[in-house]
């Protein structure tokens, strides 16, 4: 599977292997897509649509600029619904939507404003969604988009035009040895056969027998890379004569006509072929696993296979030896999850269907997903928050079709509304930027339940409430999703999460100190209770310690008090997302009541603050820079309307708003209040304006790449006194707080770039040239480019002989030769 399917990235794949032939058909393509708006690649599973369709769009890419978004379909699940097609594409392109409502509106608003090549990908399972959204698409936006899309079957849609993608050219009989260069599929054969064996080759000897096998595999590309695996074990002439013996028992559905033309149907008898030399086991489990729409972890892959029949030691086995026999296969380059290419599966689903396992099959599939939303929930918070966070975004296709069937399934509707909660309390809605999906998971689910009397009702209203909060919603509708929840229980009954509900809308909805209230008798409640899970009981502690230090009439010393006893309650469980909500309280109380410089250290460092890929979490963290660098008087001036502006530009671009949260707006006017008194209003306007263009290019060349990991570091130094300001640290942090600061002026400087500006300024660094750069980054050298002369801007370096020089000593000087900071 894909690494755009599992994360949604939109970005055009980059597969490891060289692609092979169609050199006349991309040019063609090309110059038809010039012409034609939307051009649809059909042919048969395995016949190469998929990788034609990527090589196609990474050579536009490469060679224009034009912006790229590739949207894997299989994320969507058959019989889905319209808004989820809508969900997966919209966070294919990074549209900014958190709203359950007016989402096409959104999308094609978004696209009139960013002309894409769109490949839609995999379109077969769900034409009736593609044809309703596609025409939308063109008609709405003009001359703006283009798609390409694949398919198994046209769109048979207006303008569609309709590109066969045929066999590779086999080599006829009498070919010579010496012309095997001349036709794609022998070279296929070869390409696929020296990337695992380099001195293999093929000879006079052997042409003949890889003739044979060649003409057996038809130039499908899925048969004929299946098949060089093979050439790795055993000699050509074992292979062909095998293949034609198994073709001779199995025959192929493209029997030869009458008229003696030769027809393809499927690549399933080649593949029958296979299953015949498995293990009964290595059958048994192929089609098991066929139920996984996408990749799959080795212990989703144990548990999904294990029956009555079939143990767990078995089962490990066997997926030894379907990888062996490439019926599945690692996910390059982590080899963290395995997968099955979309052919073997709708083989393996076939032979399911037949042996009348599906049902039970699928009951062990969703069951264990059921389970694992569950308990990753439960974990959500502590060391290994990051990893959690990767593994529900890394199996979100399964999540989804396991909510989809349950919550159309009679007596399951109470099952999806627990997975609806589950998916909240997992955190990755603001991980991934999902919030918008999470709460169409929980609309969805409570509309089936409409007619239950269960708690968990309440739950999920109150949940929807809470990412309205977070999403700054309007006040409104939060408290009628909150009064909602209140009538789903016994009259003058409550609950944590409800509890939690109301707190958190009191606190930053509206700024009030009865809401933080709230939140301390629910963090008091769920600490207390033995059904709490640790993640939740920090939950409550993170927006207990948030409200208190913004709560519009708050007082110094109670909010010390909560940030002091926050800072103490993670000690054990650490992790990076909830020690950066330490230093972002810790820093808000320091502009508030204490000393904005001390704001501006903890904000900046970047061992706490940027260690993860939260967009709440880094949106927030640029915001309150801004209100602490205004503090700073006029020499904060400037850079506070920076962060200011960059702040705004990223809410609109994510979808969020601060007109909902009371005291975030409050530190937000006052900041721009002293920004423009000392800029004036021209120049507030024009940094302004120059900050939110910068933000576009960022947002637009912006890769969604894997968490980094790091140790648990310690936590920084409190004290009792309101009045320090948490500055009467202990000699070992003071040390470091010295060393910190000898290259203060070049971290902060440094930290001023965006985060994919610094990815890129670390790797100048580390010595990378740009293509190299461009590659691990899976960007483009252009992209590259445009970092580099937007930091150099941001660190006035413009005007330096050799900026790249000067960049890469500010580095030394501020980081030494860590090159990872």
């Amino acid at each position: 599977m894909d690494e755009a399917l599992t994360r949604g990235n939109g970005r055009v794949p980059r597969p490891a292997n060289a692609f092979v032939g169609r050199v006349g058909q991309l040019d063609w393509l090309r110059s038809t897509l010039a012409e034609h708006r939307l051009v649809t690649l059909f042919g048969v599973g395995g016949a190469g649509k998929t990788r034609l369709a990527y090589e196609l769009a990474a050579r536009i890419e490469a060679e224009t600029g034009q912006d790229v978004r590739v949207v894997n379909l299989l994320a969507v699940p058959v019989q889905a619904s319209f808004d989820l097609l809508l969900e997966v594409v919209m966070r294919a392109l990074d549209v900014p939507d958190q709203t359950p409502s007016e989402r096409l509106r959104t999308l094609l608003d978004w696209l009139v404003r960013h002309p894409v090549l769109l490949v839609l990908d995999n379109c077969e399972h769900i034409v009736d969604l593609v044809q309703r959204l596609v025409p939308e698409i063109l008609e709405w936006t003009g001359d703006t988009v283009r798609i390409v899309a694949t398919s198994r079957e046209r769109l048979q849609l207006p303008g569609e035009v309709l590109v066969k993608v045929p066999p590779l050219a086999v080599p006829p009989p009498d070919t010579p040895v010496s012309r095997w260069r001349e036709y794609d599929a022998a070279v296929l054969l070869h390409e696929r056969a020296t990337a695992s064996v380099p001195d293999w080759t093929i000879t006079e000897r052997d042409w003949p027998h890889l003739q044979r096998v060649l003409k057996r595999a038809e130039g499908i590309p899925l048969l004929i890379e299946a098949l060089a695996f093979r050439l790795l074990a055993m000699p050509a002439k074992l292979l062909a004569d095998r293949l034609d013996a198994a073709f001779g028992e199995f025959p192929l559905r493209g029997r030869r006509t009458p008229a003696g033309m030769a027809r393809h149907d499927t690549p399933f008898t080649l593949l029958n072929w296979s299953f015949q030399r498995c293990t009964p086991v290595e059958q048994l489990l192929w089609a098991r696993l066929s139920v996984f729409a996408g990749s799959m972890s080795w212990d989703a892959a144990v548990h999904v296979g294990t029956g009555d029949d079939l143990q767990a030691p078995q089962v490990e086995e066997a997926i030894t030896g379907l990888v062996d026999k490439s019926v599945l296969d690692w996910e390059t380059p982590s080899r963290a999850r395995l997968q099955m290419l979309e052919t073997y599966r709708d083989f393996g689903r076939r032979h399911l269907r037949e042996s009348g396992a599906t049902e039970e099959t699928w009951c062990r599939y969703s069951g264990y997903f059921r389970h694992r939303l569950t308990e990753l929930a439960d974990q959500s918070i502590g060391e290994d928050e990051l990893a959690i966070l990767d593994s529900v975004e890394a199996d979100i296709v399964h999540y989804r079709l396991v909510f989809a069937s349950l919550v159309e399934a009679p007596g399951e509707e109470l099952s999806a509304l627990k997975m609806a909660i589950d998916l909240m309390r997992t955190r990755w809605p603001t991980y991934a930027n999902g919030l918008a999906e999470a709460r169409l998971w929980l609309r969805r689910a409570l509309k089936a339940t409409s007619t239950a009397r269960d708690p968990l009702r309440a739950a999920a209203l109150a949940l929807d409430a809470y990412a309205s909060v977070l999403q700054g919603g309007d006040p409104d509708e939060t408290r009628d999703l909150l009064e909602a929840a209140s009538s789903e229980l016994p009259e003058g009954a409550t609950s944590p999460p409800l509890t939690f509900g109301w707190g958190t809308y009191r606190a930053l909805t509206l700024g009030q100190r009865d809401g933080v209230e709230e939140l301390r008798l629910v963090q008091r409640q769920l600490a207390e209770s033995a059904d709490a899970s640790e993640g939740e009981v920090q939950l409550a502690t993170v927006l207990l310690a948030v409200g208190s230090v913004t709560a519009l009439h708050q007082d110094s010393e109670q909010a010390w008090a909560d940030v002091v006893s926050f800072d103490r309650s993670t000690e054990r469980l650490g992790g990076p997302w909830i020690r950066a909500w330490v230093n972002w309280c810790r820093a808000v109380w320091e502009i508030r009541w204490g000393d904005p410089d001390n704001a501006t250290t903890l904000l900046r460092d970047p061992d706490t603050m940027w260690q993860t890929n939260e967009r709440w979490t880094r949106l927030w963290a640029t915001e309150a820079l801004g209100w602490a660098e205004a503090q700073r008087g006029a020499a904060g001036a400037a850079e506070a309307t920076r962060q200011l502006a960059c702040a705004e530009r990223m809410r609109d671009l994510t979808g969020h708003r601060i007109s909902g949260l009371a005291g975030f707006t409050a530190l937000r006017e006052v900041a721009v209040s002293q920004a423009r008194a000392h800029l004036g209003d021209a120049e507030f306007a024009r940094l302004s304006q120059a900050t939110a263009a910068e933000v576009d290019e960022e947002f637009a060349g912006r890769q969604r790449r894997p968490s980094k990991h790091h140790p648990k570091g310690q936590p920084s130094a409190t004290t009792d006194d309101p009045g320090a300001g948490g500055s009467d640290a202990d000699a070992t942090n003071q040390t470091a707080l010295t060393r910190r600061k000898s290259s203060d002026d070049d971290r902060r400087r440094l930290a001023m770039l965006t985060p994919a500006q610094r990815e890129v300024a670390r790797l100048v660094a580390a010595g990378r040239k740009n293509p190299e750069i461009a590659e691990e980054l899976t960007i483009s050298p252009r992209t590259v480019a445009t970092h580099l002369s937007t930091a150099y801007r941001r660190l006035s370096l413009s005007n330096e002989p050799n900026p790249r020089h000067e960049l890469v000593m500010m580095w030394i000087r501020a980081f030494g030769d860590d090159v990872s900071a």
